[in-house]
Parts: structure tokens; sequence; C-alpha cells
């Protein structure tokens, strides 16, 4: 069977190669594995016209059976020498794909601890994922290419197995970007199985334009004017006229971690009253949410925050006719 796949990761593996990343019939994880002890690529396998995949590459190979593991479920077989890259795929093309499978949430990213004991797996039924895209702001890779950045408020310190990775700066930051975090075979040596990065891809820094209190749109076009695009919107209102923009929040993403929040408002008419819709945009995220996605706690302190400097009654008159006609509100 010839699977495609959108390459996340390609790094070293017991002196071999592991490949991993999307299949594009189901946009589910995929590792395709060798028929020996540890499952690795040889690397000649790998060696493609154009030189190393990268993440991004989209690639197809033959694979004859699926190979789960307790720890990594995403594992086929692969028929020797069917690896073929088939084109280097732009970032801003995939990613919605990126985004979206960063959105999930697997078992290993609820503690920043590498170590996971062998003896876990045995409780998990079935076996999970052990993969995942995770967007960070920074991060810092050191001389022993280990790499450090921050996620969910929590400090992450993980070895980088992508060598191929090249840091710009001489203190070795690199700027926002995807991670691909992976869980590794057992080391008998130390007993356990280790967390990874395994595949860096970088985000293309865009313009924003500027933006100023009070600027009325729709949620993506003041997202776009905020931070250079417009995220996936879950909620419809989101896509009507009418939302001003309130002004940054001092406060801290629940997500990422980030002093980066924007409060975003919008009029509706409640028995008669006027009251006030929002949207809470995170621009290191770059994700767009309700009150009600957060708990009480939060929202109160949010909405406290944002209406410290900006009221919104004082830019209801540039966004709402004087005579409140509903109609005219949606």
């Amino acid at each position: 069977m010839e699977v495609q796949v959108l390459l996340m990761a390609n790094s070293y593996k017991y002196r071999k190669r592991c490949l991993a990343g999307l299949r594009t019939d189901s946009w589910t994880w995929f590792r395709p594995v060798s028929n020996t002890p540890d499952g690795g690529i040889p690397t000649p396998e790998c060696d493609v016209i154009g030189g190393v995949l990268r993440p991004l590459d989209l690639i197809s190979c033959e694979v004859t059976a699926a190979k789960p593991l307790s720890h990594q479920v995403e594992n086929w077989l692969m028929r020797p020498g069917s690896i073929r890259l088939l084109s280097q795929v732009p970032f801003d093309k995939a990613e919605e794909r990126i985004f979206a499978s960063s959105q999930l949430s697997p078992y290993f990213l609820d503690t920043s601890n590498p170590r996971i004991l062998p003896s876990f797996f045995d409780q998990i039924s079935p076996p999970k994922e052990s993969l995942a895209l995770i967007r960070v702001q920074s991060a810092i890779v050191d001389v022993d290419r280990r790499i450090r950045f921050k996620h969910h408020n929590q400090d992450w310190n993980l070895k980088l197995t992508d060598e191929h990775f090249v840091v710009d700066s001489e203190k070795g930051t690199t700027g926002p970007a995807y991670l691909c975090v992976s869980v590794g075979n057992y080391f008998p040596e130390q007993d356990a199985h280790f967390k990874m990065v395994a595949g860096i891809i970088p985000i293309p820094q865009k313009e924003a334009k500027p933006i100023q209190v009070g600027q009325i749109g729709t949620v993506g076009q003041l997202c776009g004017a905020l931070f250079g695009s417009q995220p996936l919107l879950s909620v419809p209102r989101f896509a009507t006229n009418d939302w001003f923009y309130q002004g940054c929040v001092p406060a801290e993403c629940q997500s990422c971690g980030e002093q980066s929040l924007h409060s975003l408002r919008k009029h509706y008419l409640m028995k008669g009253h006027v009251a006030h819709y929002w949207a809470i945009v995170c621009d290191t995220c770059e994700t767009v949410k309700e009150l009600a996605d957060f708990g009480p706690e939060f929202g109160k302190a949010f909405k406290i925050a944002a209406n410290k400097e900006a009221v919104p009654d004082a830019h209801c008159a540039t966004c709402v006719p004087s005579d409140l006609n509903p109609a005219s509100l949606f």
C-alpha cells in the first residue's frame, strides 16, 4: 500500500533515521519503520534528489503491515527502497493542517518531565499516539543540542534529535516555531522512554498592520491587523462585522503562558439593553476563544484587566447606530 506523508520530523535513531509525519489521506500520525530491532530507517533510504529530507517535504512510501508498539501506535513496516520525494510544501499551504494537529493534547504533554517509565504503557489501552506538534514563541538550543522552551506554563528541556536544524542566532535562539515532540524507544540503561524534539518547523514572520483601540471589523480582520494572519474561527459570530479592538490585556494566556492577550468586543441587545460579546485573542498562539472557554476565575480577572484602561462604552458611538436597531448589529 502506498502512503503519502507530510513530514514533520527526520531525526537520528541509533545511527539510522526516524521519519514521522501526517498521512494526507487521514491527517493522522504516521511513522515508517524497518524490520530491525530498533525500527530505524537506514540512512541511505532517506537520501533523495535535492538533499536531506526535511519537515514539510511531501513523500510517498510503500508499507506492508501495521507495526504498532505500546509506546508508538503509529508505526508501519516500510518496504525498503520505496521512499520518494514528491514536493516541498510551503508553510502557508500546510499551516491549517499543522495548526489543527497542534490543538490536540496527548498524554505526554501533560508534564515536562522527559522520562516515561515503561510500566506506564501497561496502563494505556488501547495504545496512544506518540507524536505531537506544539507551537512555541521561542526556544533555545545549546551546544549539546538540547532545546529549552515554555509550553503550557511549564519549562521544558528535551534532547533535539533533528541535527539538520540550524539555529540562526549566535545565542542559539529560534523564533516562533512548531516543534514535533516524540516519545522514543526504551533505554534499558536508564529504564525509561524519553521525550524528544524530533523536528522543528519555523513559522515565517508575517507583517502585521497597525491596529488602534476602537478599530472595527470582523474578528478575522482585526487578528490580521494584530499579527498578520487570520486564525481558524470556531464561533460563527466571530465572522460577523462590528467587532472592535478594546486593547491588549495584562493577563497570561492559559495555553502558552505568554502575556500576549487582546480583547475584542461586539455589541448586542439583551432585553433592550446594550451588552457586549467577548473574543480573547492570543497573538502568540494565534487563537481566538470566548470567555466560556475558560474558568470563571480567569474570566472575572480578564474582564477586570480588560476594562481597566479601555471601557467598551467609550467606543459605542463609533460602532453602533444611535437608535440601537437590532438588525444593524448583525
